[in-house]
């Protein structure tokens, strides 16, 4: 009686581990994470007078390249000569990066955004506020970055300024533009400029997000 019932525990036991594994298998893969909407066209751009929503591509502390795919709305590993992009700078991103939805910068990709504060979950959509943005200039093409500090976060309650944040964190902002400058080889030549302030990085959302509509809508302006 023993020994069949120690039988029949061992046979649900194995039962289980070979659902979980094909279970999986089926649902997820280790190059994409499948969104249940949409993580580009299935989130409004803004949520707030001064707040974002932005989906988290590289966690605080990843050294990976993620990037929401527009097509799929899913988040999908990036690969260069087919072979996974990860950063080889002695840092990891400090800070979380993502994009923000329905938006579509110059290079024709969504707005980039940096997160501040702790590290917060991989493909994760967020409600933040918008600081400012850094301007860079990479392979001679110039390149904004939006800053944003999470919404509900305790150590960031009353900061919305650019000003308020170097206040109450020294150096914050060079830290980021330290991080931008470094993090590709050195013979990449990344110009980092200065920070612009929240109404400049509003409105270039803004326009960002225009641009999107009409390459949607297919209008084409003369």
């Amino acid at each position: 009686m023993c020994r069949t019932t120690k039988n029949i525990k061992n046979a649900i036991v194995c039962f289980l581990i070979v659902f979980l594994f094909f279970a999986n298998g089926c649902n997820k893969s280790p190059d994409v994470v499948k969104a249940v909407k949409n993580l580009y066209s299935g989130y409004s751009t803004f949520s707030g007078e001064d707040v974002v929503n932005c989906v988290i591509e590289i966690p605080a502390g990843d050294n990976e390249k993620w990037e929401v795919n527009p097509k799929s709305g899913n988040l999908e590993r990036d690969f260069r000569n087919g072979k996974p992009r990860v950063i080889k700078y002695a840092l990891a991103y400090p800070f979380n990066y993502g994009m923000i939805p329905q938006t579509r910068s110059g290079d024709g990709d969504p707005v980039d955004i940096v997160v501040l504060g702790k590290r917060l979950e991989r493909a994760s959509v967020q409600k933040v506020r918008v600081l400012g943005f850094l301007q860079l200039i990479d392979k001679g093409a110039v390149d904004y970055k939006i800053l944003a500090v999470p919404i509900g976060d305790h150590i960031f309650n009353g900061i919305s300024t650019l000003q308020e944040l170097e206040s109450r964190y020294p150096q914050a902002l060079e830290m980021v533009k330290i991080w931008f400058r470094n993090y590709k080889s050195a013979s990449a030549n990344v110009v980092v400029g200065d920070f612009s302030e929240k109404d400049k990085a509003l409105e270039f959302v803004k326009q960002a997000h225009e641009c999107a509509l009409i390459k949607e809508r297919g209008i084409v302006e003369n």
